[in-house]
C-alpha cells in the first residue's frame, strides 16, 4: 500500500508463458486493492512490452504523468476503481467465497521438483 487510498502493484510473475496464469495472478492482485482493502486506485508499471499489453491495454489503465513509480522507470498508470468495475467482468473470474472443498485443496503447498521447474 502506498496510503490507505492508493495501493502499488508489484511485479506479477508467471513461470510458463502462454497459461494466463499471469492474468488471473494480476486480477487478483486488483480485486484485492478495490474490494478488500477498499482502495480507490493501483498505481502499475511495465518493464516489458508484454506486461505494457496485458495491463495498460487489456485493463484501459489510465496514465498519471508525473507520478515517479516507486520501482522506477517506466511511466505510472493507475486503476480506478471506476474502471476495475467496468473491466471486471470480462477479467476477474472465480467465485467468492471460494467454495470450501476448493479452498482446502490450497492448504498444502507442494513444491515442484527441480526438473519439472528446469522444463
Amino acid at each position: 500500500m502506498y496510503d490507505e487510498n492508493i495501493g502499488i502493484s508489484y511485479h506479477t510473475l508467471a513461470l510458463k508463458r502462454g497459461l494466463r496464469v499471469g492474468a488471473h495472478l494480476f486480477a487478483a492482485k486488483m480485486e484485492y486493492h478495490l474490494e478488500m482493502l477498499g482502495q480507490k486506485e493501483v498505481w502499475i508499471t511495465a518493464e516489458s512490452p508484454i506486461g505494457f499489453r496485458r495491463w495498460m491495454i487489456t485493463w484501459r489503465l489510465k496514465l498519471r504523468p508525473g507520478i515517479q513509480y516507486e520501482l522506477g522507470g517506466a511511466s505510472t498508470w493507475a486503476l480506478t476503481k471506476e474502471i476495475y468495475e467496468q473491466r471486471k467482468s470480462d477479467l476477474v473470474f472465480g467465485e467468492r467465497p471460494v467454495p470450501k472443498e476448493l479452498l482446502e485443496t490450497s492448504k498444502e503447498i507442494r513444491i515442484p521438483d527441480e526438473r519439472t521447474v528446469l522444463e
